[in-house]
This record gives C-alpha cells, structure tokens and sequence, in this order.
C-alpha cells in the first residue's frame, strides 16, 4: 500500500515501487507511484529522505526529497515549518543518530501505529498478530452525527499520527507543532474583491500542479467544478474521472461539463452487483472507516492511469458551504454550520475532530490505483480563507459566489447537487432543494408501490437498490438486524431508519450505508 512502512520485524513489500533500508534496527521502507516522477527518497553521506506524498513548494516534485533535506541542514527539527503540502516525511541523521517522521498540518497522507510501535499506512500490515475491536469508538462512529474521532481507530492499540505532529523515531515523543506557527503574519484579505481571492486561489493551484496529468475527481456539482476551471487556468493537462450508474445525472452533467471544459472525460459504469462484490473487500482493507461505495476504486485496477494525479475539490465545501465540522462538547457532538459558525475556530480543521477525518482513511486505499492530491489545500488557501471576515462566511451566499466567479465554461450546465442552474440567485436555493427532494421522496414511494421509476441521480439509485432489489433485500436483514450491531445501535433507531427510507419519508442513505459496512468490517474481523 502507498505509504511508509517501518517495522522491527519484516521488511514491507507489495507490488508498488518500493525503495527500503534498514535504521537502527528498524525496517524502513516507502511505497510509491513511479509513474508521477515524484521523488520519494534520497540520501547522502549525512542523511536519508523519505517522502510519501507531494511538497508544494519545491521547485519540483523530481527533486523534492532533496529540497527537504537542504533544509532541514539548514533548519534543523523545524523543517515542518518552512514546508508547504501533503506528505509523511521520515529523515534519518546519520551524523546524530536522529530519525524523526512528520506530517502535514492536515494530515492528509494517514499514517498509524501499533503498539510495538511499528508504523505505516496499511491496517493489515500492524494488525497482522492480531488486535482487539475498539467497540466503544465504533459504537461513537454509529451514534453521533458525522462523528470520526481521528486519535484513535476501529482496532484497539492501533491508532493514527496525529496531524501537524513531529515524531522522534528512537524515544518515542510525539510533539505537535501549532497550526499557528505557520503564517504567523495571516494576509490582511479581509476586503479582498471575489476575483481578488480567486486570482490568489489560481495562483496557489499552480504550485501545486507543475508537470503531472491531473485527473480531478468530477460529479458536475459546484467543488468540482470551481477546481477544475482553476486548473484549466494553470494547465491544459487535466482530465476527468466521474463513477456511478450509465444513464444518471451525476455522469452525464459530468459528461457535459468536461465536453464544455474541452477535457477528457474517464467513466467508472456501477451497478448493485460491483457494490455487493467488491464492499467486504474494501471495508476489511479500510478498517471499516469509510462508506463502501467507495469500493468503486476496484474498477481502477484495469484503467491505466500511469503519471496522473487524483484531485478533488473538496475544500471548498470544507472552507465555505454545507456542515464544516462537529465539535465534541460535554461528550455530544455538535454540528457547526454557517449560521452560527465561529471562525476563529477555524483551526479546529487539524484538530482531532474533523468533518473530512474519514476522506483521509479513503484516501489510503484510492492511492493504490492512482496518486491523490488536493491542490485547494495548499496552506496558502487555508490561511488565505482563515483571514476572512466571519459576515463573509456566514448564510452560504460567499460559498456560491466564489464558485459561480470561477465556473464559467459550464456555466450554463446545471449543477449535479440538485440540479439548478449556477444563475439562479442564493436565496432560491433553498427552495431548489426543496423540489429536489420532493422529486426524490416520489419516486421513493412509487418503488415501494412496486413500480419501478428510476431518479437519474446516482445517491438516489443506490438508495432505490435498498429498497427493490431482492439481493440487496436480502444483504438489510441480513446485515442491519443482525448481532453484530447488538448493544451498539438501538433496534428501535435502525427500524425507523429503514421504514422512513423504504416509504420515502426522508432519505437516511449516509446513515444505512455506515451500519452496513461496520456489520461487514465486523464480520469480516470475526472470520480472522
């Protein structure tokens, strides 16, 4: 698995480019894509380098493990400081004896360790000698509301580097350095203009992309879209990869924005049999962190997508629109929203409880077909967004016009979300949203009816799969009331789930797709 791997009693292979050595005992080895021309080691008489991932602000990505360790000659332990991207860092001091690894302030390159403090981004590799279901952390996932506490993991003993920390390979110590030791001078943006901000956006997404075919990630709706017009402004090398049902909305407005946007378009075609057969394969690997219908990665396998880099553009949704996190107060969790978000918490990103904590566990396992980035994340952008004032963030309406500024090339192509279109003004969004809904309810009711209507939206046919096809029938009962989730989940709370989504009385697709793939990691961990 893409990663680094270090461990005491055997050397870490897979079929990746591996490049390994032994230090101080200790096996040492980095997993990469050869393909991208990143360079993921380098040494000299005095130091060794390993890389897994992307340092924005070297020159290039070819000579970036070099880059690291000409400053850290001249920095020393500080060198997280005067870096910019995201990657796992491991540099071995010959001279010292010294070797620290460390990570980026979001802790995007997931890397966790075990309790013979062995570490690496692959589950199976630490839990090979078996461990111990951490029940209570799986029974938080299942109860509170888009809840992943990112400090520990479904395994007992096994848990994650924590984001915007430095460790120190031979005592043990972990130290955090504060997010706020970064751009100790925030930019004064706070009356930018919107094309202002998204002029230093495009410019900061050109750092990130230099030489390598970007491959962004696009449903048709705004995130995408707002990144991919940034990256047709710094290159033409991009193309675009869209998974889900043939005939939905989801891959046919992607079809047409990337024909607008004059891209190649790459297609992933889905059915309710690829999810059935690929989903105990993909939440066992994950460590049952993450939705599996995600498991979509498996068609990868045979797409060559050598030298090209993944990229999503989720940070907008992060930064601006929709719940950008759920706090942990007094034991509950709280989901903070636009309406009543306080931003100097802004910082909380890189805490230990985040909104996106479970897009890094996916991550791990989609890097294995293709390299992944998120170029809306270099640090710039963050700090950049940070620095704005709270009235600008508040309500969504910023969030909308920062996209609809950039989108233009498609502009005219309704958005994937809810389909409305990018010129409809922010306050008939709401009522946008309504409708579609109230489109997906009716069509809900009419497949209990037995009548089968098809929505064209891809959510909303997995979500019809629940409900009339008899294999994944079959999978609810199986799964849902079974005793894998005794004790965990209430019966009475699963019952209502599955009645108010079976008569279209709201839709709890998010909440019936998480039980199910904890019953099959856990079922999967049983037959261990």
């Amino acid at each position: 698995m893409i990663g680094i791997h270090i461990s005491k009693y055997q050397r870490y292979e897979d079929h990746h480019e591996n490049f390994s050595t032994k230090i101080e005992g200790m096996w040492c080895t980095v997993s990469y894509h050869k393909g991208t021309g990143k360079q993921a080691f380098y040494e000299n008489e005095n130091l060794l380098v390993l890389i897994d991932g992307w340092v924005f602000n070297s020159e290039s990505y070819v000579g970036q493990a070099e880059f690291v360790a000409d400053i850290y000659d001249n920095k020393g332990t500080d060198v997280p400081l005067y870096l910019n991207g995201q990657f796992n860092i491991l540099i071995h001091d010959k001279t010292k004896n010294l070797s620290l690894l460390f990570n980026d302030i979001f802790g995007f390159r997931k890397l966790f360790i075990n309790k013979d403090n062995e570490i690496s981004s692959d589950l199976s590799f630490l839990r090979r000698n078996g461990s111990s279901l951490n029940i209570e952390h799986i029974r938080k996932n299942l109860n509170y509301p888009r809840f992943l506490s990112s400090d520990e993991t479904f395994y007992n003993e096994i848990y994650p580097l924590e984001p915007s920390s430095i460790l120190n390979l031979d005592s043990g110590e972990v130290k955090r350095y504060k997010i706020n030791s970064f751009y100790k001078d925030s930019p004064e943006v706070s009356d930018w203009s919107i094309e202002q901000i998204n002029s230093k956006i495009t410019q900061n997404i050109s750092e990130t992309h230099k030489s390598s075919i970007v491959v962004i990630g696009l449903s048709g709706g705004m995130d995408s879209r707002f990144l991919l017009e940034h990256l047709l402004k710094t290159s033409s090398n991009v193309e675009s990869l869209t998974y889900g049902i043939e005939y939905s909305d989801e891959v046919n407005i992607a079809r047409e924005v990337a024909e607008k946007c004059g891209i190649k378009q790459n297609n992933l075609f889905l059915n309710s049999s690829d999810f059935t057969r690929y989903a105990t394969r993909y939440v066992d690997q994950i460590g049952g962190l993450d939705i599996f219908p995600q498991s979509f990665i498996y068609l990868l396998e045979n797409k060559k997508f050598t030298g090209k880099v993944l990229d999503t553009g989720f940070a907008l949704d992060v930064y601006l629109g929709g719940t950008q996190v759920d706090r942990i107060d007094g034991g509950k969790a709280t989901g903070l929203t636009n309406d009543h978000f306080d931003f100097s918490l802004n910082n909380i990103y890189a805490e230990p409880f985040r909104v996106f904590t479970s897009l890094m566990y996916r991550q791990v396992m989609l890097r294995e077909y293709i390299d992944d980035r998120y170029s809306l994340f270099h640090y710039d952008n963050y700090f950049l967004i940070k620095a704005l004032k709270d009235r600008l963030i508040q309500g969504g309406a910023f969030y909308y016009d920062l996209a609809r500024n950039v989108i233009q090339k498609s502009y005219t192509t309704p958005l994937q979300s809810t389909m409305f279109d990018l010129s409809l003004e922010f306050e008939d969004h709401k009522e946008a949203e309504r409708i579609q809904i109230l489109k997906e309810q009716f069509v809900q009711r009419k497949v209990t009816e037995g009548k089968t209507l098809y929505h064209r939206r891809y959510y909303s046919d997995f979500g019809m799969w629940l409900i009339n096809s008899d294999s994944w029938k079959g999978l609810l009962n199986d799964l849902l009331f079974s005793s894998e989730l005794n004790g965990m989940v209430e019966i009475e709370k699963i019952q209502k789930l599955v009645t108010e989504h079976k008569h279209g009385q709201s839709s709890h697709i998010r909440d019936l797709i998480r039980l199910i793939t904890t019953n099959l990691f856990i079922k999967s961990h049983k037959k261990e």
